[in-house]
């Protein structure tokens, strides 16, 4: 994992996030890759409202 970060809606990365705001998580691997995220846009799996310890 090379980075970690959350993103508001304007793409910019976030330090601190207000309860309720939505944000984006991305996750890069060591040659600058998108890790998680793309298949399950691209395919509409995005989770709208995640539960508490949610697994997917």
């Amino acid at each position: 994992m090379q980075s970690i970060g959350l993103y508001n809606a304007r793409g910019e990365l976030l330090e601190v996030v207000s309860v309720g705001e939505p944000v984006e998580l991305r996750l890069k691997d060591r040659l600058g890759q998108v890790i998680f995220g793309t298949n399950a846009w691209h395919t509409e799996q995005i989770i709208e409202r995640p539960q508490r310890h949610a697994v997917n």
